[in-house]
């Protein structure tokens, strides 16, 4: 198959009701008339395939399972700065507040279903934007494994703009990828060669990929990189491997690419790995060095995309260590997979957020909301109001001015972890993700990505009551007695 083209490929729509809808909001500038070309669909092994390295990437495919140990304060390593004159994060025990405080609505009473679509089963994706969805589509063979597209929500239609990686015939498979009007940014990937290239290309006006710059490559001195993209910049983020005896002492750095120029510089360096993947907000990314001082502390940052330059720093309790971070109205959101027995109100596993904008940076000072279950996907904001986090099986949103909360039902057949937040950021609407493998009464099976676009309704419901965690589909009744011990 060709590797180097820029044909625009699209898969030919089908009957509404059971492919989705496209979202009615304004087109990009983008936009051109959709080009046609055959249906692909996926192969269960390539299917498979893909979710696996997805929880590779990000930890977060049946992690609901695993248990969250309880981490010491005095247990964790590193501690010979503890004594050190840091200003760290302090959150009293009284000043957060989770579900037990909010009211349950009904998600069709807060939300509407914008669209609905129907791509290739084990289709990945993420939403970087307002228009379009990066995705990975799962081929019919063992190389290429996926396909590289887009989603575009304003159509009922999906895009394949790479048939395989552009280091196809070296070895190399596309790994990870995101997009938005303005561009693509992706890893390729030679596992058995521990080697990672990392590729940049901005989108025509017609939706065409335009030609692939190398921005960057390395091998396994250091992990795979994580990537985010952010207005006209590509960013991405390099640790050493978590198995190396000196991931304490080695550099961890966050570089920047022009999507059509290629043009690559070097944005941030820290001493030791980074704690999470980052992520973008607005014209803004989020990262999580450690501190400058102390390598046990862990700094919340957010870099201005076109400069560099930090906009905001928050530094953490010495050992807590996010796996997840995202920003939004309120500013930092952090999450953790463990227990720790110090840090008062953020000591426990969770997803954190304050419940009202910092004053002049000062976060100590703040309400914050505690989403109560095991963290498996980064949270995101829909609109200033909706706060949105993935649970045990489906979407939570919680509208934290007026402490109501719903979640969105997920499918029958659909895979354990259930429905799948792909949305980061704040925007207008968000985007939810199914696997689903359903077998009907007369033995047919449907295997298909189901993909729902949120957007919230202008007039907040009525509460249906206190909400009872207990009764709750995003309940874990394995974490609460973990909670228990802590």
């Amino acid at each position: 198959m060709a590797s180097g083209n820029n044909t625009l490929r699209s898969i030919p729509q089908v009957d509404t009701t059971t492919y989705g809808q496209g979202l009615d909001v304004s087109k990009p500038a983008s936009a051109s008339p959709q080009k046609r070309g055959r249906r692909r669909s996926s192969s269960d092994d390539n299917a498979k395939s893909l979710i696996t390295r997805r929880a590779l990437l990000f930890g977060a495919l049946g992690a609901g399972a695993i248990g969250a140990g309880v981490v010491g304060a005095r247990a964790l390593a590193a501690r010979e700065e503890e004594d050190a004159e840091i200003a760290t994060l302090s959150v009293p025990e009284e000043s957060v507040f989770d579900l037990e405080s909010c009211t349950e609505v009904d998600a069709e009473d807060a939300f509407e279903l914008a669209g609905d679509y129907i791509l290739p089963y084990g289709t990945l994706l993420w939403t970087d934007d307002r228009y379009i969805a990066a995705c990975l589509f799962p081929t019919e063979e063992s190389s290429p494994l996926v396909h590289m597209g887009i989603l575009q929500f304003t159509s009922d239609e999906y895009y394949i703009l790479r048939e395989e990686a552009v280091g196809a015939e070296e070895g190399f498979e596309i790994y990870d990828v995101r997009a938005n009007s303005e561009g693509l940014v992706w890893v390729e990937a030679a596992i058995m060669q521990g080697l990672w290239r990392v590729y940049v290309a901005p989108l025509g006006e017609d939706l065409s990929l335009g030609e692939p710059r190398l921005a960057d490559k390395g091998d396994s001195s250091s992990e795979v990189p994580s990537i985010t993209i952010c207005d006209k910049y590509a960013f991405w983020q390099t640790n050493a491997p978590v198995t190396n005896e000196n991931a304490r002492d080695e550099p961890a750095v966050v570089k920047r690419a022009q999507l059509d120029t290629g043009e690559t510089t070097t944005v941030y360096v820290s001493k030791g790995r980074m704690s999470a993947p980052l992520c973008a907000y607005q014209d803004s990314v989020i990262i999580t060095p450690r501190h400058e001082d102390a390598v046990s502390y862990c700094d919340l940052v957010r870099l201005d995309a076109a400069s560099g330059r930090v906009l905001e720093r928050v530094t953490l309790p010495s050992g807590m260590m996010p796996n997840q971070v995202a920003y939004g109205p309120t500013g930092f959101s952090f999450c953790f997979e463990s227990i720790y027995d110090y840090g008062g109100g953020i000591s426990n596993l969770g997803t954190y957020t304050p419940a009202q904008p910092p004053a002049n940076g000062n976060y100590d000072n703040l309400t914050w909301f505690r989403f109560n279950r095991t963290p498996t996907a980064a949270p995101c904001w829909c609109t200033d109001n909706w706060f949105m986090v993935k649970s045990n099986q489906s979407v939570c949103a919680v509208n934290l001015p007026n402490k109501i909360f719903c979640s969105f039902g997920v499918e029958s057949g659909c895979q354990d972890w259930g429905d799948y937040l792909v949305t980061t950021g704040n925007r207008e609407i968000v985007a939810t993700s199914m696997h689903i493998d359903q077998i009907d009464n007369e033995g047919n099976e449907t295997k298909k990505t189901q993909v729902r676009v949120w957007r919230p309704l202008e007039t907040l419901p009525e509460s249906t009551g206190s909400a009872d965690p207990a009764s709750d589909p995003a309940s874990d009744e394995q974490q609460d007695q973990q909670e228990q011990t802590a």
